[in-house]
């Protein structure tokens, strides 16, 4: 009884072994490892960035200079003007955010349905 235990023991952990190499020698050789860079390719990054900042500034004023305005724009016509819209009133509290009951209100107000009729007059001229 105990060599037949000793038996099975043995013969469980060399097929626990062999079926561990197997998966590993397949999984090696049949799937791409994934290589990530951590230390050289953020250094790149970094520089790319540094580089690409330092130039945009130089090239920026550059750009405004060569920029040429804008042809076949039509105009809006049912926009209105900025001083006829109304103020959205805000009631903030002491620390200087505004209340819940206050957003819901910024909705409903007439300048929030002025914006969509205008956006959406806008978009119907552009089509």
């Amino acid at each position: 009884m105990f060599y037949w235990f000793i038996q099975q023991t043995i013969i469980s952990i060399i097929f626990i072994f062999v079926v561990h190499q197997i998966y590993n020698f397949i999984k090696n050789k049949y799937s791409i490892p994934i290589v990530v860079d951590l230390v050289d390719m953020p250094k790149k990054e970094y520089a790319n960035i540094l580089n690409i900042i330092n130039t945009s500034s130089e090239e920026s004023a550059e750009q405004v200079e060569n920029m040429k305005p804008v042809e076949n724009m039509k105009p809006v016509e049912n926009m209105k003007s900025v001083e006829n819209m109304k103020p959205v009133e805000t009631k903030s509290s002491d620390d200087g955010t505004t209340s819940i009951e206050c957003l819901d209100k910024k909705k409903n107000t007439d300048m929030y349905t002025d914006m969509q009729v205008d956006l959406q007059s806008h978009f119907n001229s552009i089509k």
